[in-house]
């Protein structure tokens, strides 16, 4: 059977709301970047700045606008960001809110990354740097990476080593662990919780009761019958969820023969099997810091 043929024959069988990923990228964008609602993204940004604030936000946003996603790349070997969802507010400071669903080794990296592309290709060309507008990076992770630590929301700034005084309020990268909340002695009461709760359906009832009185959550629970009603949307969220399990199983089970074969040789091997099980080159380009041209000569 082929790729489409199960894609298809399981778009036809409906997923049970247990098994839906609401991590899904084509369904996080579907709910948050569209225009129509973009409440909803507003009422999820004020809730995760009112649970840690980030040193460039002052007070509640009221207002985005969506931007382009593309980081360009100046130079041919130069790695090529595709962004989740990233908007301006109504101050002018930048957000970008980036969705992950299986670990990086180099996430941290990847954010400084975003970072200093978003800060840098601000429209402020011979303007003094205090009229540049703060970067904030949010990532929300259906996975844990931070095992030292109780606590599910980190927030990172740039501070001095031993006096923690701040040097600057241009720069946030804040992580949102969802494992973590509602579990073991952490327990998350505010609306961050509420929405934690709903993207990882560990409270499907109280959501529901919840949204009888909450115009947000019932906004928000119709959009999903929407999207799971249309074969179209749900072949786009299948698409995604079986080249991310590929994308996994490859690296999961390539990783480890990295040492032995070299870290060049393991990196190529990597790409030619993600070509092989048909990711796409942006999330090759991601995940290998390859060039077009070297996987074009795989």
């Amino acid at each position: 059977m082929t790729e489409q043929a199960e894609t298809n024959n399981t778009s036809q069988s409906p997923i049970k709301p247990e098994d839906f990923n609401r991590f899904n990228d084509v369904f996080f964008k579907y709910l948050f970047a569209k225009g129509k609602r973009k409440h909803l993204l507003i009422d999820l940004l004020n809730s995760i700045f009112d649970d840690r604030r980030p040193v460039g936000i002052k007070g509640h946003i009221t207002d985005i606008s969506f931007e382009n996603v593309e980081l360009h790349a100046e130079h041919q070997n130069e790695k090529i960001g595709f962004l989740d969802i990233r908007v301006t507010t109504d101050k002018g400071e930048i957000i970008d809110i980036e969705v992950q669903t299986y670990p990086e080794p180099d996430i941290g990296d990847r954010n400084l990354f975003y970072f200093s592309r978003l800060f840098t290709e601000q429209e402020n060309k011979g303007s003094e740097y205090r009229e540049f507008k703060p970067v904030i990076v949010v990532n929300l992770l259906s996975f844990v990476i931070f095992h030292d630590r109780e606590k599910y929301h980190s927030s990172y700034s740039v501070r001095e080593d031993d006096l923690s005084d701040l040097l600057t309020d241009k720069l946030s990268i804040q992580f949102i662990e969802a494992p973590k909340c509602n579990k073991g002695k952490v327990k998350v009461l505010n609306r961050l919780g509420r929405w934690i709760q709903y993207l990882t359906f560990s409270a499907p009832s109280e959501i529901q009761d919840f949204a009888k009185k909450d115009q947000i959550f019932s906004d928000v629970i119709e959009a999903e019958k929407m999207f799971r009603s249309n074969p179209e949307d749900m072949d786009a969220y299948l698409s995604e969820e079986n080249a991310k399990l590929r994308f996994a199983n490859i690296l999961k089970g390539e990783r480890f023969t990295g040492r032995e074969e070299g870290e060049a040789n393991a990196t190529r091997k990597i790409a030619r099997n993600l070509l092989k099980a048909g990711v796409s080159l942006d999330i090759i380009k991601q995940s290998t810091n390859l060039s077009d041209a070297e996987i074009a000569a795989l």
